[in-house]
């Protein structure tokens, strides 16, 4: 969101409010004039479903969607990354007339405040989360190195009494590995993990073209609206 700091630099004429749009395509770039930089105050995300439009049945249909509308989105310049996961829900129905299905967004956007400082260009970035029926679960009790609270109020850990309940320690999907508790899980890492629910870019999440020439079509691309600050000096953090 835009904060008095922001408001005095725009008023002082160091600075002007600026918004950039992007969709259609899974990466962009919001350009940064050299000894200039760039706070984003919020964006605004339409919801989608990035589903395959194999039209041979409902069931499919049905299926390519709810397989497709977890996604990544990221926000990353020199030095800065802000990472995102966005599951879009929608409501299906079948009219009377015709076979085919027609998917609602009942909430088509959501404005998502922030306060993103980026002193380079910065490259938005959206992908497909994996599949869940390709995720291993990796569940069991938490390391006592965790700190997790006792029951009732966290599910604590093992050996303890009141007793820890079981949990999931590690998802691995796709190439990449979420470990909520990370280091102080005490279990063995892999190379590409991470503390934060997201997975990477590759063949098997990247998003599919949109199917401009299908009627069920229409939500199969992304659409972001991006509120920011462009600020006329080079970063000081006695600016923020």
């Amino acid at each position: 969101m835009i904060t008095q700091n922001l408001v005095d630099l725009i008023n002082s004429g160091k600075a002007q409010f600026r918004n950039w749009t992007t969709g259609g395509t899974a990466s962009s770039r919001i350009p940064v004039p050299k000894n200039n930089y760039i706070v984003i105050t919020d964006f605004t995300y339409h919801h989608f479903a990035g589903r395959f439009l194999n039209n041979t049945t409902d069931e499919e249909i049905i299926k390519n969607a709810f397989d497709n509308c977890v996604n990544n989105l990221r926000f990353n310049s020199f030095g800065q990354d802000y990472a995102y996961t966005i599951r879009s829900g929608f409501n299906i129905t079948r009219p009377i007339v015709g076979n085919s299905v027609v998917i609602n967004f009942p909430n088509g956007d959501t404005k998502y405040d922030c306060y993103q400082v980026h002193k380079t260009d910065v490259h938005v970035d959206l992908w497909r989360f994996p599949n869940l029926d390709t995720w291993v679960l990796n569940g069991g009790n938490l390391s006592d190195k965790t700190s997790e609270g006792r029951a009732p109020y966290g599910y604590g850990t093992a050996p303890m009494n009141p007793p820890a309940f079981p949990v999931q320690r590690s998802i691995d999907f796709l190439g990449a590995t979420f470990v909520p508790y990370g280091e102080n899980q005490g279990i063995p890492l892999p190379a590409n993990w991470r503390e934060t629910f997201h997975s990477d870019i590759n063949f098997n999440t990247i998003l599919f073209p949109p199917a401009i020439n299908d009627v069920d079509g229409q939500f199969t691309y992304p659409l972001i609206n991006i509120s920011y600050v462009l600020v006329n000096m080079p970063f000081d953090k006695n600016d923020r």
